[in-house]
């Protein structure tokens, strides 16, 4: 075999080239070679005779061959070769099936993918688009997008939007706003069962014929469900009222797509995290009833039987009679009342269930609802679906004891489940029955938090859970990915008080301590420099303790147990007596500001060094930042003073900067640049300097201060994000935002909750909508800023307001002249007429006393408490 050249070799990826039995000649070019191109080199140079030479290459005639002249089979066209028979190569089983990543445009594949990229119908579309353009939904918040599309990381990061505030908001060079996005600005529709043929154009093509021509294929997206036959497509569009106008179009009449019937419905648009996950969900109720029951009254011989037998049927394993857990209380005298009993229920059954002794005689009361079960649950379905479109099947699950029915229903709108809320609750399912439903809203709120702060209040947290969940029913659940800077806080439950009361528990939690002197919050410059990270973290390690810089607000943040935090408190506080002593400000008046401008700073930094002295220009006044002692302070003075001397002038132009250097010094500390920064306009920065700058900031678009500040080129995104930390970056564009909103009143308005970020945009009084914030869970009108109204307009809603305040200072006259209190429990008006001091609420059933209002779970302890707290008087 030594004189056969080795194929792999020529082509460039033999691996064993010292004992390699073929021939390596240095003449036999190979194809990697970038000078010049490879020759085509015959297979008998190869090694011979190649038997599978006349084997046609299956690879080939698919078009997938990356060997190309070294592959040992045939690549003749099958037309042309007529001497060869071959067996036809058989299709991929794989081809039929959707790729999932190419629906999600992020195939890397190709052509090289085995499945199918088939996205429209029959038609099949190239697997590489030629502009590279992705797939994109608009409105998407724009990380999501970025990991959903790799190919984008190649282009300049810094324009995509971030999310802040809940809105998609995009900025400018020098960091300036250039479009907000809301989630209110756009609306969705799902529309399901579709065909697996159905197409983006067959559903742009529907809406066109049914009037809304402006439907473009990038805003409908699929939804690949692996588990269903047919496909879903979320139609999102820039107009808050497509998706009403659509439904209202449609009605009730069917739409047929590719002779197949589908469902349009409403789609709640949730607000995106930087992890582009839903943060508030109010699209949900739950609806409870009692069930039908009925009330049996037991009879004994004596009093002293009775009593006994109540002790006995409460000593039981289980009370339960046909699944139901009986309510039993005596009823003096020799009686006891058995309720929650099952409507089948007999008198034979009950006493079979009855320990002895055995009552003497067995009555029964009325039933609770004339409905059967069934027909209850069917009543609340078909009153839930009469207020909007439910998403999902309404699956009752009775309660424990199985004295209520509860469902929970999930509406495709908020709106919708606000309404349910409104005109449900309270109301009777049975008209001849006292029994009102209880119809709530389900509240699920998401937060996001560091990993870091979320470890360190691990310990704080575990008891809230427990806590949360014993008085308002609320749950806390915390999910944590291994590696990630970020995580997740959900935290859930049946009505929006008890989960807001919970989020703001969480959420101080997560405020952790503020560092404070005694005089208000630490803010010494020095801890919110990047150079003393390593110093802040040494000290919270020694202590337990994790120290987060603020920036945004410029506080620090403890979080620890309450030992670890007084003594890095203590260490703080020391090191700003520490800093105090070497830290000082002199203040420049107009002149002799001109004169630091105009060479007076390189004199003084040229007396002390760059490391002491920083001109602040940013800030007002302008100053002078000194780290050094009273004596370089008295320097500076004298230096500044001699701006004064009649010699002023000799020494401005001694000192002023020629045009042809004034590249070589940084426009703010007129200095040569130290770990210097060129901008777009040609000016050079120093590093440290321009993060001064761009910290400092207050107004936009952010200007090159170069040649004596009358550059005003922006500075660009890429520079800001070159020199600043991730933290100092977002909290510019902060900054930014909340300038640019505090600016356009009449356009936007922040959530009226105080410390809120949220903010909505402002529609007029003819189209008034539901802000609904993720990050109080309060709810208002975009356009009368009161509390929301569906239905009505925000004159008809003023309107109401001031006829029930009116109506509620008559009332309240009324009540105090009449002595009628509310409940404790209920809130219901209770007017006592006559009879003792120990009154039972008719609606709630709450024994209360009358004498000091306290309530008690039943009349027997109302009585002892009087006795004993009010004397005999009853």
């Amino acid at each position: 075999m030594e004189n056969k050249i080795c194929r792999f070799f020529v082509a460039g990826r033999c691996l064993n080239r010292e004992t390699c039995r073929f021939q390596h000649p240095d003449t036999v070019p190979t194809p990697l070679s970038p000078e010049r191109k490879a020759e085509p080199i015959s297979r008998s140079q190869l090694g011979g005779s190649v038997p599978k030479a006349k084997i046609p290459c299956k690879f080939y005639l698919q078009g997938t061959c990356t060997r190309g002249d070294f592959c040992t089979f045939e690549h003749s066209n099958p037309t042309t070769a007529t001497a060869t028979v071959f067996r036809p190569v058989s299709r991929d089983t794989r081809s039929s099936i959707p790729c999932r990543y190419f629906q999600r445009s992020i195939c890397k594949m190709g052509e090289l993918c085995p499945f199918s990229h088939d996205i429209q119908g029959n038609l099949v579309m190239p697997k590489t688009l030629s502009d590279h353009r992705p797939i994109t939904d608009i409105g998407l918040a724009a990380s999501t997008w970025a990991r959903s599309n790799p190919s984008f990381r190649e282009h300049d990061e810094t324009k995509l939007p971030r999310n802040i505030g809940g809105a998609t908001v995009g900025f400018a060079d020098g960091a300036s706003v250039s479009a907000i996005s809301l989630i209110s600005d756009f609306s969705a529709v799902s529309t399901s069962d579709l065909s697996q043929h159905t197409s983006v154009q067959d559903i742009v093509d529907l809406l066109s014929s049914r009037g809304f021509p402006q439907i473009t294929t990038d805003c409908i997206r699929f939804k690949h469900i692996p588990e269903k036959l047919h496909k879903t497509a979320v139609i999102k569009v820039r107009d808050p009222d497509f998706a009403n106008k659509l439904l209202q179009y449609l009605g009730d009449t069917p739409v047929h797509l590719r002779d197949v019937e589908v469902h349009v419905s409403k789609m709640q648009l949730g607000g995106e995290t930087e992890s582009g996950m839903n943060r508030l969900q109010l699209t949900g109720v739950t609806c409870s009833w009692f069930n039908p029951s009925k009330v049996a009254y037991l009879q004994y011989e004596t009093d002293w039987k009775a009593k006994r037998a109540l002790e006995r049927i409460k000593g039981l394993d289980s009370n339960q009679l046909m699944g139901r857990k009986l309510d039993v209380t005596y009823q003096p005298v020799r009686s006891l009342q058995v309720g929650n009993l099952d409507l089948n229920t007999n008198e034979a059954g009950l006493r079979r269930f009855l320990p002895s002794p055995q009552p003497i005689k067995v009555t029964w009361g009325p039933q609770s609802h004339m409905f059967t079960a069934k027909q209850l649950e069917e009543r609340a379905i078909t009153q839930l679906r009469s207020h909007g479109t439910l998403i999902e099947e309404c699956t009752p699950s009775p309660q424990k004891g199985r004295s209520r029915t509860k469902i929970i229903a999930k509406f495709s709108e908020a709106e919708a489940a606000r309404n349910a809320v409104k005109k449900m609750h309270e109301t009777r399912l049975d008209p001849d029955s006292n029994d009102k439903m209880q119809v709530t809203l389900l509240v699920s709120i998401k937060l996001s938090v560091s990993s870091r702060i979320l470890a360190a209040i691990q310990p704080q947290l575990d008891p809230l859970v427990d806590q949360t969940w014993q008085t308002g029913y609320v749950q806390i659940k915390s999910y944590e990915a291994l590696g990630k800077q970020y995580a997740q806080v959900r935290i859930f439950g049946q009505s929006r008080e008890p989960v807001a009361k919970a989020k703001s528990a969480v959420e101080k939690l997560l405020a952790g301590h503020i560092a404070a002197d005694g005089n208000g919050p630490i803010t010494d410059p020095f801890y919110f420099r990047p150079s003393s990270k390593n110093f802040l973290d040494d000290l919270g390690a020694a202590h337990g303790v994790f120290i987060h810089q603020d920036l945004r607000r410029s506080v620090l943040r403890l979080y620890g147990d309450d030992t670890g935090i007084e003594q890095v408190e203590r260490a703080l506080v020391a090191k700003c007596a520490e800093l105090k002593e070497h830290s000082h400000t002199v203040i420049l008046d107009p002149e002799a500001l001109a004169f630091a401008l105009k060479g007076g700073f390189r004199q003084i930094v040229a007396a002390l060094g760059k490391n002491k002295v920083k001109l602040d220009i940013i800030s007002n006044p302008k100053r002078i930042i000194v780290e050094g002692s009273t004596k370089d302070v008295v320097q500076i003075q004298d230096i500044l003073t001699s701006c004064a001397s009649p010699s002023l002038e000799t020494q401005i132009a001694r000192l002023s900067i020629s045009g042809d250097d004034s590249e070589l010094f940084c426009p703010v500390c007129f200095t040569p640049p130290e770990a210097p920064i060129k901008t777009p306009c040609g000016h050079v920065y120093c590093s440290s300097c321009l993060v001064s700058q761009c910290t400092s900031a207050d107004s936009f678009p952010l200007k090159c201060l170069g040649e004596g500040a009358v550059c005003g080129s922006p500075i660009t995104l890429a520079d800001m994000k070159k020199v600043l930390s991730g933290t100092e970056y977002d909290n510019l564009l902060q900054t930014s935002l909340t300038s640019y909103l505090r600016s356009r009143t009449t356009e936007f308005q922040y959530c009226s909750t105080p410390d809120c970020d949220r903010f909505y945009r402002i529609s007029n009084t003819e189209k008034p909508r539901t802000f609904d914030c993720d990050g109080c869970l309060s709810s208002i009108c975009t356009s009368c800023h009161q509390n929301p109204h569906d239905g009505l307009t925000c004159e008809a809603n003023k309107a109401l307001i001031k006829a029930a305040l009116e109506g509620d200072e008559e009332l309240a006259k009324w009540k105090k002249d009449n002595d009628v209190r509310d409940c404790p429990k209920c809130g219901v008006p209770i007017e006592k007429a006559f009879g003792c001091n120990h009154m039972e609420c008719i609606s709630c059933r709450i024994h209360i006393c009358w004498f000091c209002m306290k309530t008690f779970g039943s009349g027997e302890e109302t009585y002892k408490h009087m006795d004993r707290t009010h004397g005999n008087i009853q």
